[in-house]
Parts: C-alpha cells; sequence; structure tokens
C-alpha cells in the first residue's frame, strides 16, 4: 500500500507503531483553560483565523471514554482521520487524558498527537508547548529531535499564519490519504503545495513544501503504475 511520509518535524507519523504503557501513574492536579473558539484579529487582507483554546480539566467530569487506554487509541484514530471534527475530538480525548494522568510513554504520545492537533487547529503555542513538555518528559526518546523540529516548523510557519493554514491543509489531505488512498486526494494537495512553491518561493517552510511535492509525485506515479498493473 502507497502512504504518505510526512516531512522532518511532523512528529505525529510515529503514532501508528504505539508504545508500551508506563508503569506509574500519576495525578496531574493542574488546571487548564477552557476549551473555546478563540479569534486572531487578522490583517485587513487576511481571513479571520479560529484558534482552539486548551480545554479546562474537571475532575467531576464524567470520563469521555472507559480507560486511558481508550482515550489515546480514540484520540490516534480520531486524529489520523486529517478532519477537523477529528482534530477537536483527539484534542477532547488526549487533554482528558492529559489531565488525569502523567504516564511516562504513552503520556508523551498524546503530547505529541496533542502538539500536531493544536497546529492544525491554529493555536501556534500549546503546539509548541506539547512538544516541550514531550521533549522535557523524554529527552533521550529517539522522537525527541522530531520534537525539537517541530517546534522549530510551528515557530516558522507561525510568521505567516496564513500560508501555513494552506500547507496544513495539504498535509490534512495526505493523511486522509494514508486512511482512504484516492489519486483525487494526492492531486488536491499537489495544487495546494504547488501555488505555495510557485507564488511563495522564498517562504520560509518552501523546503517542506518541496519534499511534500517530490513525495506526492511519486506516489502519482506509483498509483498510476498499480492502474497498468490492474
Amino acid at each position: 500500500m502507497i502512504r504518505f511520509i510526512p516531512a522532518a518535524g511532523l512528529a505525529w507519523f510515529v503514532l501508528a507503531s504505539g508504545c508500551s504503557l508506563g508503569e506509574e501513574v500519576k495525578p496531574d492536579r493542574k488546571i487548564e483553560p477552557p476549551v473555546m473558539e478563540a479569534a486572531i484579529a487578522p490583517k485587513p487582507e487576511e481571513p479571520r483565523i479560529e484558534v482552539a483554546q486548551r480545554p479546562v480539566f474537571d475532575p467531576e467530569r464524567p470520563a469521555p471514554c472507559d480507560s486511558h487506554t481508550a482515550c489515546y487509541l480514540q484520540a490516534k484514530d480520531a486524529h489520523a482521520t486529517g478532519e477537523r471534527a477529528g482534530y477537536l475530538l483527539a484534542l477532547e480525548k488526549c487533554e482528558y487524558y492529559r489531565g488525569r494522568y502523567q504516564l511516562e510513554k504513552f503520556y508523551g504520545l498524546c503530547l505529541l498527537i496533542l502538539a500536531d492537533t493544536y497546529r492544525h487547529l491554529n493555536n501556534y503555542e500549546e503546539s509548541q508547548g506539547c512538544y516541550q513538555r514531550f521533549i522535557e518528559a523524554q529527552p533521550d526518546e529517539d522522537l525527541a529531535l522530531q520534537a525539537r523540529e517541530g517546534i522549530e516548523e510551528v515557530r516558522a510557519g507561525a510568521k505567516g499564519p496564513a500560508l501555513y493554514r494552506d500547507y496544513l491543509k495539504a498535509v490534512s489531505l495526505l493523511k486522509q490519504f494514508n486512511r482512504v488512498p484516492s489519486e483525487d486526494l494526492l492531486k488536491q494537495a499537489e495544487e495546494i503545495l504547488s501555488r505555495l512553491c510557485a507564488e511563495h518561493p522564498d517562504w520560509i517552510l518552501d523546503k517542506q513544501v518541496k519534499f511534500l511535492l517530490k513525495q506526492i509525485e511519486g506516489m502519482l506515479e506509483a498509483t498510476d503504475e498499480e492502474s497498468r498493473e490492474g
């Protein structure tokens, strides 16, 4: 099966491999601000940006899933849809998990889901914070390097949020392709990225754009070859 492999810094792609649970559960008593849609005031030429805020952890609230394992697995599946509704559901599940538990490596995977989810929901500060928390909690993990790259990418993308949203839309289309392979999804992503490359050749994330375009080119060629063989 042809699969999209994201550019450096997109640590979420490894989540599908899973990770063993840590053994110690520690309560997190930190209360977070409420989940809501906030608006960043746009420049005259830019549309409004809806930002998903971090939710309040309410210890009295009924759990949204049967166990911390179920929360993680449901969040992972929702996040992998590449759709806004999926990102919001992943946010709900992993933030509940984050408020209720501190579970070593397993908790770290939820942090990576949150880091990627928040950037897709335009909350770049929270995204960087989740990457940083992952690095601090597990500095020796192989994923720590990718988390650092993730911070740098989000920081760079935040300097041009309109362009970054287009870029992330293409990334979401490629996530959807991983679930349901479709040449149309590849071509939609290619169109967005090609436009970014042509109209903004000096954009700070141009290297990532070209990397994804090269991957899409290879996947389209492989898709054509499979069609001929079929």
